[in-house]
C-alpha cells in the first residue's frame, strides 16, 4: 500500500467534528521533558523538548515569547 493510499484511507474515516480544542504545554518532571500539544479541528501535533535548564522557565518562555501564548501550562 502506498503512502497516498494510506492518507486517502485515513482521511476517509469518520472523525469527530465538534471536539474540544486542546492547546497544552505539559511539563513532565519525571521525564525532564516539556511537551507542546496542539489538538484542534483537522490538526494534531505534538513536539517534545528536553531543555537543560529549568523546565518551568522553559515552558513559560515558550508561552510568553513564542507562538504559544494561548496555550495552558500543565505540570504532571
Amino acid at each position: 500500500m502506498t503512502k497516498e493510499e494510506l492518507k486517502k484511507m485515513w482521511w476517509g474515516l469518520p472523525h469527530k467534528t465538534n471536539k474540544k480544542e486542546m492547546k497544552l504545554i505539559v511539563i513532565s518532571n519525571e521525564h525532564k521533558m516539556v511537551k507542546v500539544i496542539t489538538d484542534v479541528d483537522n490538526y494534531y501535533h505534538v513536539s517534545s523538548h528536553f531543555p537543560k535548564n529549568d523546565l518551568t522557565e522553559f515552558a513559560l518562555n515558550l508561552k510568553n515569547n513564542m507562538k504559544f501564548f494561548d496555550y495552558n501550562i500543565v505540570c504532571i
